[in-house]
């Protein structure tokens, strides 16, 4: 917040921005990564809003800010990601766009059994549950094992980001993925 403080009087004049409205940005960033520069990225939006409506920047103006601040932050960091991180992220986000978690096993069958157009080559198991680990560690998804008894353990999978985000970020913005089952 000190930070969001130290730059006010450089990016707006004084009285337009409620303390509220810095305390909201600071609150939102907090929850998600901790990092400064998103929560001016997040003021600097949320002053577009307010000079739209031609008021002050308050705590309503950030949260519509909110959203399309968020959209923008998950485009950066997807078209960061690797070509194998993603088209596995992409994977999870089809198996689980419609319930709440998936498993690793399902998530290898759909894409083992997807028609792949350009792709270097095809990866084993072993691999997309290396890549399922490091998508959990960079903090898109959650997983934890399940004990099936005489069947084992399973990894189940939660995505933590809109799966319909995802989906469309690499179906729509990046056309060498296709998550359609062959």
């Amino acid at each position: 917040m000190a930070i969001l403080n130290a730059r006010l009087p450089s990016a707006f004049k004084e009285g337009m921005v409620e303390r509220e409205a810095i305390m909201g940005c600071a609150l939102v960033v907090f929850k998600m990564s901790g990092d400064a520069r998103k929560a001016l990225d997040l003021l600097r939006v949320s002053g577009e809003v307010a000079n739209e409506r031609r008021s002050k920047v308050t705590l309503d103006c950030v949260k519509a800010a909110r959203d399309s601040v968020e959209r923008d932050w998950m485009q950066d960091m997807l078209g960061g990601l690797n070509i194998y991180l993603g088209l596995i992220l992409g994977y999870i986000a089809f198996t689980s766009k419609d319930g709440e978690k998936t498993t690793a096993r399902e998530v290898y069958t759909s894409y083992r059994n997807t028609k792949r157009r350009g792709e270097a080559r095809v990866l084993g198991e072993r691999r997309v549950l290396d890549i399922i680990n490091e998508l959990s560690t960079l903090g898109l998804i959650n997983t934890w094992n399940v004990s099936r008894g005489r069947g084992g353990y399973q990894k189940e999978i939660k995505i933590n980001v809109d799966p319909y985000v995802v989906l469309n970020f690499y179906e729509h913005i990046n056309k060498s993925f296709t998550f359609r089952i062959s």
